[in-house]
């Protein structure tokens, strides 16, 4: 018993300690887009269909989400990213956009990469300064990903 009351106190921390630093992208919950809340301030949204060059750090969060989403079985690199996507790729219908906002309370600021693989919106959100992802974001239903690499709803948060 006291074995299962000390996990139960060390799961409290690990979900307070993420709602304290990333409990702010909870408001993506409300729809619209990193800008449309006035929680953040949408600072770069780039189309992957027309971006000529990305950073390493973009191409890299590009990468994990595809891998992740299952677009993709390996690296790839910005040209093939783009063909993939654009005319006679295998995801031409679908569109991949990356958003680098700033929280307006914190200034910390993101990079979220989101694809629309039908209507359903799917994104990975990341630290801009470090590249470590702190969220998912699936159909503007968003959770936070712990220290440990566990995710937490930000619903479950609310209650």
């Amino acid at each position: 018993m006291k074995t299962v009351f000390f996990v139960l106190i060390l799961l409290s921390f690990a979900l307070k300690s993420t709602a304290a630093v990333s409990a702010e992208l909870c408001q993506l919950e409300a729809g619209g887009g990193p800008g449309a809340t006035g929680a953040f301030t949408e600072l770069e949204t780039l189309n992957i269909k027309d971006v000529v060059s990305l950073t390493a750090g973009q191409l890299s969060f590009v990468n994990q989400h595809l891998l992740d989403q299952e677009y993709s079985s390996e690296v790839l690199n910005l040209a093939d990213i783009k063909a993939l996507f654009s005319g006679d790729g295998e995801q031409a219908s679908n569109d991949l956009f990356l958003y680098t906002f700033a929280s307006a309370k914190s200034g910390k600021v993101y990079v979220q990469v989101k694809s629309w693989p039908g209507e359903n919106p799917y994104a990975h959100i990341f630290a801009a300064e470090s590249g470590v992802l702190v969220a998912l974001n699936r159909d503007d239903s968003v959770s936070l990903i712990t220290e440990s690499g566990s995710q937490t709803s930000c619903s479950d948060l609310k209650e």
